[in-house]
């Protein structure tokens, strides 16, 4: 064990939820079942931001489980994503935070990548990308990934930084970092977090940001499939087997 990875003993993955009724028990069983570095234990805090759809109960139902691993919180009203994550980061007991949406576009087995620099003493700060260079790399809708870009050098001309992919998913903070800052915003608003994680890293000296490469292994289109059909329906052959076309 290196002297970088002892100072991390515990992952937190913050989980913020409303209306997953068909991706939650699936999300939450990859989560609870990732690979992770023998020296790191793992902990799941869930935020269900007042789902109506049935949610509450299978929260419930994995909480009773899985309660040694699982923490979860139920917000009285909606408030958005970036209050959910504001809760999820308040229970947070661990040396790391990594922020995982209930859907299925991400797959934690990219935790260990996003993990590394980290793990490593490389960085105090890691945002996945879809668009860095990589062995290969997912092919996006064309309007999807151009005004993804043109948001992300908007951001960069704020920020002064040169981040590749501003609305990913998967964040990975020291979690005396995260919490030292506030999350201002209760929507989706959150993106001046990323810049003040920055800032806070390099004006205490740390190891800085590092952007790591993320291919997701599932569409989100998948997880709006699932939405639109009942619980335990029958799926025909190939229904949500949505195409995926990889550069190389």
């Amino acid at each position: 064990m290196t002297e970088a990875t002892s100072r991390f003993r515990k992952l937190s993955v913050l989980m913020p939820v409303y209306n997953e009724h068909y991706t939650v028990e699936s999300i939450v069983s990859r989560v609870l079942g990732v690979p992770l570095p023998a020296e790191l234990t793992l902990e799941l805090i869930i935020v269900d931001d007042c789902s109506t759809d049935g949610t509450e109960d299978l929260l419930k139902k994995i909480e009773s489980t899985h309660g040694d691993q699982v923490v979860l919180h139920r917000h009285g009203a909606n408030q958005g994503k970036g209050a959910a994550i504001r809760t999820a980061v308040s229970l947070a007991t661990g040396d790391i935070c990594l922020i995982q949406d209930a859907d299925l576009e991400y797959d934690p087995r990219d935790y260990r990548r996003v993990l590394a620099p980290l793990l490593s003493g490389d960085a105090d700060v890691v945002y996945g990308s879809r668009f860095t260079s990589s062995e290969y790399r997912r092919v996006l809708p064309f309007w999807h990934s151009t005004m993804n870009k043109f948001l992300t050098t908007l951001s960069n001309v704020l920020t002064d930084l040169n981040m590749t992919d501003m609305e990913t998913c998967y964040k990975a903070v020291r979690t005396s970092i995260l919490k030292s800052i506030p999350i201002r915003s209760n929507r989706f608003g959150m993106r001046e977090t990323d810049g003040e994680c920055v800032a806070n890293s390099n004006d205490c000296g740390h190891a800085g940001v590092c952007a790591v490469d993320q291919v997701s292994h599932e569409e989100k289109q998948k997880g709006r499939r699932y939405r639109e059909r009942r619980h335990n329906e029958p799926l025909h052959r190939g229904e949500l087997r949505t195409t995926q076309a990889l550069a190389f």
